[in-house]
């Protein structure tokens, strides 16, 4: 069972994350440049074999999902949407006067430039139930069968890992993680600090890898992953072994219906991320996971999104 600390931090991050006060904005030109896309996909071939892909995630996914348009435009950038609408008006146009050579040449126009705007690998880009990547944009029934497919398993070597967190291994770094941490703006503030120094020695390297590290924890703010902090698996694990002093294999397990069965802790965190009021009941996370020891006892759960990784909170499993 979690001892009271981390009963007390799981309760201020549950507070910190039911008062979301966040509203995504449905995008008029990315829906106008999804129905164009499926319309047009199969009298086309647009894209060739990276458009089929495309289509398959396009027709899948929910709409209704407030964050759907936004995650489009994380696929491919806002110029670049406005672009591929473009060519797919000047393709159906070669197609309608059968202009079929300038046809061939034109409908791959975009493959020169899709691996620069595309940000996504093409990997990632299909059907989220062959993927299993994207999943909270499918029904529920679909999502919790996606995750009852993930297999736990043993996060690679901890000691061939530097930490990304300094030399402060430990639990307390942890709180930097949690949702909306207060700490993140004392991050920010000393980065900004050392940044001065840099500036004054005149080293524009070091003040420029100062400059990304901000961005980053910039880009990690309300409006990109509702306060959730992005972490390394193997980062947690490092923590996680300072946490709780154990040399046990770290491992990665899932979080299923039959999980929450058995842990109300990660049950009330799936819970809430599953059905915050402002998401209307659409999930955040695609999948959850359980990372520790299972002599322990004790994890920390992340939740994933787009194969990215996320702090969330702790829990007891048996």
């Amino acid at each position: 069972m979690l001892d009271q600390n981390l009963r007390e931090y799981n309760s201020q991050i549950i507070t910190s994350i039911t008062n979301l006060n966040f509203k995504t904005n449905i995008d008029a030109d990315v829906l106008s440049f999804v129905k164009l896309y499926i319309k047009t996909y199969k009298k086309t071939n647009f894209l060739g074999t990276f458009g089929s892909r495309l289509y398959e995630l396009l027709i899948n996914i929910d709409w209704d999902h407030p964050e759907s348009t936004q995650f489009l435009k994380s696929l491919a950038t806002e110029a670049c949407i406005k672009e591929l609408i473009q060519i797919i008006e000047i393709v159906k146009f070669l197609k309608r006067k059968k202009f079929d050579n300038f046809l061939e040449k034109i409908q791959y126009l975009p493959s020169l430039f899709k691996k620069d705007k595309f940000l996504l690998k093409g990997r990632t880009v299909d059907d989220p139930l062959l993927t299993n990547i994207h999943i909270r944009f499918l029904d529920y029934d679909s999502v919790k069968y996606c995750r009852g497919q993930k297999k736990r398993q043993i996060i690679s070597n901890w000691k061939n890992y530097v930490s990304e967190i300094s030399d402060h291994n430990n639990f307390d770094i942890l709180e930097c993680y949690h949702h909306n941490s207060a700490k993140t703006k004392d991050v920010t503030t000393q980065l900004n600090k050392r940044k001065q120094i840099f500036v004054d020695m005149k080293c524009l390297q070091m003040v420029a890898e100062i400059d990304e590290a901000i961005e980053r924890l910039d880009q990690e703010s309300l409006d990109k992953n509702f306060g959730f902090r992005r972490i390394t698996l193997s980062s947690v694990a490092n923590a996680y072994r300072e946490l709780f002093k154990t040399e046990d294999d770290i491992i990665i397990i899932p979080v299923t219906d039959e999980i929450t069965k058995q842990s109300f802790d990660a049950k009330q965190f799936v819970d809430i991320c599953d059905n915050l009021p402002f998401m209307n009941g659409f999930p955040i996370f695609d999948h959850y996971g359980l990372v520790g020891s299972t002599k322990v006892k004790n994890y920390v759960l992340v939740g994933e999104r787009d194969t990215q990784t996320f702090f969330i909170g702790y829990a007891s499993y048996e």
